[in-house]
């Protein structure tokens, strides 16, 4: 169903002209609907997986699989806003093309006008030709000049305006991209380390044992997750400066001592502003958010493309 779809964007590109900005549109559009499926999908897993842990006689198992659904349907809704930011910058291309094609209207508008000032210039010359009086043709003519002159300014404002206002909305539309990939990979990092601090708390069973270990790490592994949701709730991007064409990103800060906890921090260096480093671990306390991956109901979003 996907690979017809796309056919369908590539044969509406080819068919309206601006073939390659319209196949820029028409791919990102693929691209995002091809995202969202893979969200869903990923969703979809989880959820099976905590069916899964629901049916085992492990507590340990039980437990921080449910921790762990709960943060990847936090993931789920990280996803979702790159997918909105990836709207927004498939737009940026859109107006463009809007754009193009006034300008497209303005030149057949100024091809009238010319084509109307050589069929009257024809018209004074054959009056001339036969000697009669050619003031009412000359008329016209000068009219069609005149036409033609204001077509000829509008053509070049139009142009003027479009090559700018392209050149800024493409830089706004990529940053939007940037800055959305940012904003995730911070998030992805916060939630991830949550999550393998998680998984680790999973005792490890020995199979001369007849009964699962106790597991005492219940109300640790729910702060922890829950602090790790609240962190990326919070987490944003500011971007101070850009890096240069060619420099280096600055040296990273050593790592805090194994063991210790770190919340990802937002700092400027050198004029840059990027996160720290940082670890979650089991133990921290932190007020809990969302309790549960069943009240959260996300999986009945749908997204519009």
């Amino acid at each position: 169903m996907d690979s017809i779809r796309r056919s369908s964007y590539r044969l509406k590109a080819l068919s309206t002209g601006h073939k390659e900005l319209q196949l820029v549109i028409s791919e990102q559009k693929s691209a995002r609907v091809e995202y969202k499926n893979a969200i869903k999908v990923n969703k979809s897993a989880t959820d099976q997986l905590l069916k899964w842990s629901q049916t085992e006689e492990s507590e340990a198992l039980q437990v921080s699989i449910q921790a762990l659904a709960e943060l990847n349907l936090a993931w789920c809704d990280v996803q979702r806003d790159l997918a909105d930011q990836l709207k927004v910058a498939n737009t940026t291309f859109e107006r463009i093309l809007e754009e193009e094609k006034e300008l497209d209207k303005a030149r057949k508008a100024l091809e009238k006008s010319q084509q109307k000032e050589k069929t009257m210039q024809k018209e004074v010359d054959r009056i001339h030709k036969k000697g009669e009086d050619p003031g009412f043709a000359e008329r016209k003519l000068e009219q069609a000049m005149r036409s033609k002159e204001i077509a000829e300014s509008e053509v070049q404002g139009r142009y003027q305006e479009t090559e700018a206002n392209k050149q800024n909305m493409v830089r706004e539309g990529l940053v939007c991209v940037a800055q959305a990939h940012l904003s995730m990979a911070r998030k992805c990092s916060t939630l991830f380390e949550a999550y393998e601090s998680i998984c680790q708390t999973i005792p490890t069973r020995s199979e001369r044992d007849s009964e699962p270990p106790p597991f005492t790490d219940s109300s640790k592994v729910a702060s922890v997750c829950q602090s790790a949701i609240r962190m990326a709730d919070r987490a944003q991007v500011v971007r101070s400066a850009s890096y240069a064409i060619g420099s280096l990103p600055p040296d990273e800060p050593l790592p805090p001592p194994p063991g210790s906890y770190m919340p990802p921090s937002y700092e400027e260096v050198d004029g840059f502003t990027r996160s720290a480093p940082g670890s979650l671990r089991i133990g921290e306390s932190r007020p809990r958010g969302r309790s549960s991956v069943e009240d959260d109901g996300w999986a009945s979003d749908e997204f519009d493309d």
